[in-house]
This record gives structure tokens, C-alpha cells and sequence, in this order.
């Protein structure tokens, strides 16, 4: 899959799903930096797991030498 069509396919479930999340409107949740809200989205959230997923496909379509903790 090509690096632009992965940004953009992220770039969609973020502006259809995670913009209009109702656990954001929690109390507790609501800032975007919480880390609350950041376990949910990575551990229980179906979404929060999909998009985890395609960013390892955005990383491996960097070439090797940019790859995060990869040396050139």
C-alpha cells in the first residue's frame, strides 16, 4: 500500500470515527492529551486498534534508513 493512501485512510477514521467519539464528552476524558483517553483509544477501542495497525503499515512504507529506532 502506498504511503499517501495510508495517510489518508487514517486521516478519514479520524474525521468519521474519532471526531465524534462519545467518550470524549466524558468527564475525565475530555482533553485530547489525557492519558485516560489515549489507554481507551489503544487497548479497548476497536478504532483506537485499526488505526495502531496502519500506522505499522505507514512505517514500512519508510525507507529503512528513516524507520524509527533504526540507524542508517
Amino acid at each position: 500500500m502506498d504511503r499517501k493512501q495510508v495517510i489518508k485512510d487514517i486521516d478519514k477514521i479520524l474525521r468519521t470515527e474519532c471526531d465524534h467519539c462519545e467518550m470524549k464528552k466524558l468527564p475525565g476524558y475530555r482533553s485530547s492529551s489525557s492519558n485516560r483517553l489515549s489507554h481507551h483509544c489503544i487497548n479497548e477501542c476497536e478504532v483506537g486498534q485499526k488505526l495502531q495497525g496502519m500506522s505499522v503499515k505507514l512505517n514500512d512504507t519508510l525507507p529503512r534508513n528513516m524507520r524509527k529506532g533504526k540507524s542508517a
